[in-house]
């Protein structure tokens, strides 16, 4: 899901499955997660049913 107001954009990513997948979403480097479900951010991985939210 993504949101874009006011020149900010919020991104939600959640993985639904049991395995680890890989990211296939271009990210810009200033990007800030606000809330994970997950204590370290794994930056090119989602984790078994992992959700972030991330504001640019």
């Amino acid at each position: 899901y993504r949101r874009k107001y006011q020149g900010q954009t919020l991104v939600v990513i959640s993985n639904f499955t049991e395995k680890i997948i890989k990211r296939h979403l271009e990210m810009p480097t200033n990007k800030k997660l606000l809330i994970s479900n997950y204590a370290d951010d794994q930056a090119d991985q989602l984790r078994p049913f992992e959700a972030k939210v991330y504001l640019y």
